[in-house]
């Protein structure tokens, strides 16, 4: 772990950081590095898994909200690195596609894929399907989450208030009907079919939404690649 990158919640404050990594004998590149310090909360590990994906990542502070963050000081951090006093740890990701008629989207999440109602006032009708086999009946309501374990603590833990830390989470937003969430086994397929409604579908907090249509079917699985996280331990 010698060369590395920096993604922060300015250019000020990756300089910032870059300054602090590089006392520390660390060399600074913008591309192929070794690892990236994630400089921000939980929110900018996300957009820095997107700018460098499955490249190791070490998450330091710059934000209330960071449950990943390592709570020891900046400098102590990147000495135990320096060190080599680490561990690299494998978080487990999702993939989607999204099918129609004339095309597959793929899309790929470290916490979530999201799919909800574009208009507030319009509910979604949509059906569920866990390894082939439906889950209740017709759904209407504002939407659905599926989540990675590491992501258990964002929109899943909004809508059940619990967590989880195997799995693939299943999160029902705002039904008409009571319905139990789910938490299912990381090897299983979880299948989507938009019946009716407006519809728009994220990955993570990428800004980039998909509107799909009518009959789409979404299918989510754990995806081949999984995120990696360096932590330090003295």
């Amino acid at each position: 772990m010698k060369t590395f990158s920096v993604v922060g919640k300015s250019e000020e404050s990756a300089l910032f950081m870059r300054k602090h990594a590089e006392k520390h004998g660390f060399v600074f590149v913008e591309k192929n590095p070794d690892f990236v310090i994630s400089y921000g909360g939980d929110g900018m590990f996300l957009i820095a898994e997107r700018i460098f994906p499955r490249v190791p990542k070490i998450l330091l502070r710059d934000s209330k909200i960071c449950n990943k963050c390592h709570n020891l000081p900046t400098e102590e951090v990147l000495k135990l690195l320096a060190e080599k006093k680490f561990r690299v740890e494998d978080s487990a990701k999702l993939s989607a596609e999204l099918r129609n008629a004339s095309e597959v989207i793929k899309y790929e999440c470290a916490n979530d894929f999201v799919l909800r109602n574009k208009w507030p006032i319009h509910p979604i009708r949509f059906e569920v399907y866990v390894n082939d086999k439906k889950i209740g009946d017709e759904f209407i309501g504002d939407g659905i989450v599926v989540s990675t374990s590491f992501g258990s603590g964002g929109y899943h833990h909004s809508i059940t208030r619990k967590t989880f830390t195997k799995g693939i989470g299943i999160a029902f937003n705002n039904l008409t009907k009571e319905t139990s969430h789910l938490v299912v086994d990381e090897s299983s397929e979880v299948k989507i079919k938009l019946l009716r409604g407006d519809f728009m579908f994220v990955a993570d907090n990428n800004p980039k939404i998909f509107e799909p249509e009518e009959g789409t079917e979404i299918i989510i699985k754990r995806s081949p690649q999984s995120a990696k996280l360096l932590w330090v331990e003295r």
